[in-house]
């Protein structure tokens, strides 16, 4: 069950947390390219390859998916 009861507010709101970003901020950012820092060889962080996926699209699936 979504948290808020609107298709339109979860649209909006679900994957939009500004704790998940590192710059804190309110509106996730557009990643287009990166390269991703490893904290140790052989743990990759969640996203390693823009190709596999981003930031930016995981947000994007998580608004999709809660509106489904």
């Amino acid at each position: 069950m979504s948290t808020w009861p609107h298709f339109g507010t979860n649209a909006i709101h679900v994957g939009q947390d500004p704790e998940q970003w590192n710059c804190k901020a309110i509106v996730p950012p557009i990643f287009t390219c990166t390269t991703y820092k490893q904290d140790e060889p052989g743990k990759p962080p969640m996203h390693d390859y823009i190709r596999d996926g981003n930031p930016t699209r995981t947000t994007l699936e998580k608004s999709l998916a809660a509106c489904e």
